[in-house]
């Protein structure tokens, strides 16, 4: 409790902080600089710095620069960058790979990186001959290799998010049940009706012969009439032989068919095991 009362405490003093300054850089604007302001100014900028409120301590500094020229303004500036940039960038580490909020915290320590880069090369620019100007160059080159490596970071995270997921690999073909053994019994079928059809016309024929035979019919006659008949049975007998066989045979191999069928299905479907089930598709 007593941590975050702490940090209520800074971030009160803080925001006091800010309203004077701007207060202050208000005035600014209709005087001159009071150089005993700017110093007081300055000093609550570090003091900011010192307690972590970056940010805060940016602000304080960015309002003293219309009165100060100061090669320590925009180092201090930018080393409040350069400790946000590392905040944004342990804040991405913590994040989930891949995820929005990732993307932000990385895309912010970038900024602040960018920032903290620039406002050193403006402190070399002012004191190129300074004592850490070789040490601060040094600075600059890592805070650029930073911003490279995140930039490409940011990149391959766009790049992952705009590339279509993996493809849901395909299904297997699906087993289909076989017309032909079908095809067989039903002509098998046909024969056997048509052969039903010829054996009671052979039928028809005998019986006329026999009558013929009674009412007067000559010998020739009928005997030729009895031959048409035996004929038609034989044909007949030969149809039911082979309709028969056709519907026989197309039966069983419709019925393996079936039964095999039924077995792929029920292990290609989900759950297979639970309890399996057909259906029936034809394919010739």
């Amino acid at each position: 409790m007593t941590r975050h009362f702490s940090k209520a405490v800074r971030r009160a003093a803080a925001v006091s902080l800010g309203l004077s300054l701007a207060a202050w850089t208000a005035r600014l604007a209709a005087a001159e600089c009071n150089q005993k302001e700017v110093s007081d100014a300055g000093t609550r900028g570090a003091a900011m710095f010192t307690d972590g409120l970056y940010q805060e301590a940016i602000d304080a500094f960015v309002a003293l620069e219309p009165c100060s020229k100061d090669p320590a303004l925009p180092f201090n500036i930018a080393r409040s960058h350069e400790q946000l940039g590392k905040l944004a960038e342990t804040d991405a580490e913590a994040k989930k790979p891949g995820s929005r909020e990732r993307r932000v915290a990385l895309e912010q320590a970038k900024v602040q990186f960018a920032r903290a880069s620039s406002r050193f090369a403006t402190y070399l620019e002012r004191v190129p001959n300074a004592e850490d100007a070789p040490i601060v160059r040094e600075r600059i080159g890592k805070l650029e290799e930073k911003v490279r490596r995140l930039a490409q970071e940011l990149a391959a995270l766009d790049r992952e998010r705009s590339e279509p997921g993996p493809s849901k690999p395909p299904a297997p073909p699906r087993e289909t049940v076989s017309a032909a053994p079908w095809v067989i019994a039903g002509v098998g079928s046909a024969v056997l009706v048509s052969g039903l059809v010829v054996g009671l016309v052979a039928a028809s024929r005998h019986d006329d012969a026999e009558q013929g035979k009674a009412v007067g019919m000559t010998a020739r006659e009928a005997l030729d009439l009895d031959e048409s008949a035996r004929q038609l049975a034989t044909v007949a007998n030969v149809q039911f032989a082979i309709g028969g066989a056709a519907t026989l045979a197309g039966g069983i191999w419709g019925i393996i068919d079936l039964v095999q069928v039924g077995r792929a299905d029920a292990s290609n479907a989900p759950g297979a095991g639970r309890g399996a089930f057909f259906s029936l598709g034809f394919a010739l």
